[in-house]
């Protein structure tokens, strides 16, 4: 962030722009004000400063970092969407998306805004617009930003266009050689079909394709280092459980149609009671834009389990294994066909 910093000059708009540098592997791809670099650069510096925060640092670079993310210069869009960068628009086919870092990882933009899903829409759909380039990591990016939407459907064709087209009969995934990232991608983009973590609020079931009638999991971890448990039965969220490995409070949308029971136990079994600080729209905080209805936020400490649910009968559903109903939906390699 100092390299950026020492780059980084106030133009006569009042923004702090970002001189050449090069989009990773784009074609031609050396611009001014790139969005791979302005990502990056706001993501930094958000970052050292919560960090700064959690750790009391009081470092004397914080009202530098304050006033960049105040006068960073807008990212670079024009009708199809965001811009390799201000000098160059996305116009060659592309396997990468490091001009849509600000969407996915980073998640500098989201889709709370309406204005800014439009845009993620767009651009998403003109990077793939052109597929000539597009390779199996194509289709993770886009699987991974359209269960950033709420998109289940569309993220899974791309992740069925993964497997079907991309994938060898052995399992394996090859470009030029053998690449591990794009198999890791694709993982991770299953796992955001279930389980969102990002700004400081867990999602749970954020982006089921209508065809998954039935999922559950367990143990997966998410930022603040909660657990979480889930079981999702006949297209409905039927119980979230969150253990916490630490101390911290937990902002969770368990992704029910109504308002939650929320049980909290010690480490020793106890129910605490009082643990519920917050629900959304009880006028109890000020909840972020991010925040959508039937969002939670309960401060627990190490070791402790919540559980979360609406019908308490739906706590005789057992987290395990899910049946399936037809050979047809799965995927099977090898050379032989399933008969």
């Amino acid at each position: 962030m100092n390299y950026y910093l020492h780059l980084a000059k106030k133009g006569t708009d009042g923004y702090y722009h970002l001189p050449y540098s090069y989009s990773p592997e784009y074609p031609k791809g050396i611009t001014r004000d790139a969005n791979y670099a302005l990502s990056l650069f706001k993501w930094g510096c958000q970052t050292l400063l919560k960090a700064n925060k959690i750790l009391n640092k009081k470092d004397v670079l914080v009202p530098k970092w304050e006033e960049i993310l105040q006068s960073l210069t807008p990212y670079p869009t024009d009708e199809n969407g965001l811009r390799i960068g201000g000098d160059v628009p996305f116009a060659k086919s592309h396997r990468h998306y490091s001009h849509l870092l600000m969407i996915y990882p980073l998640h500098l933009m989201t889709c709370s805004d309406t204005a800014n899903r439009s845009l993620i829409a767009k651009s998403l759909q003109h990077w793939h617009s052109m597929p000539g380039a597009l390779q199996g990591y194509s289709f993770t990016g886009g699987a991974s930003i359209y269960a950033l939407m709420g998109e289940g459907d569309k993220a899974l064709d791309y992740l069925k266009t993964l497997i079907h087209k991309f994938v060898k009969p052995n399992t394996m995934y090859t470009e030029s050689g053998p690449v591990i990232e794009t198999p890791l991608a694709a993982a991770t983009s299953v796992q955001e079909l279930l389980l969102q973590s990002y700004n400081d609020i867990i999602r749970v079931f954020p982006a089921v394709p209508g065809a998954w009638a039935d999922v559950s999991f367990d143990h997966l971890r998410t930022e603040g280092a909660f657990l979480i448990s889930a079981v999702y039965k006949d297209h409905q969220t039927r119980w979230v459980k969150v253990k916490a490995t630490v101390d911290g409070i937990c902002t969770i949308n368990p992704g029910f149609d109504a308002a939650a029971h929320v049980h909290l136990r010690s480490a020793r079994g106890r129910l605490r009671q009082q643990d519920l600080i917050s629900q959304q729209n009880s006028g109890l905080v000020n909840f972020s834009k991010d925040m959508a209805k039937g969002t939670y936020q309960i401060k627990m400490q190490k070791g402790e389990e919540m559980l979360l649910y609406t019908d308490k009968t739906d706590l005789n559903i057992p987290l395990g294994p899910v049946a399936f109903k037809s050979h047809s939906a799965l995927n099977f390699f090898g050379k032989k066909h399933f008969k």
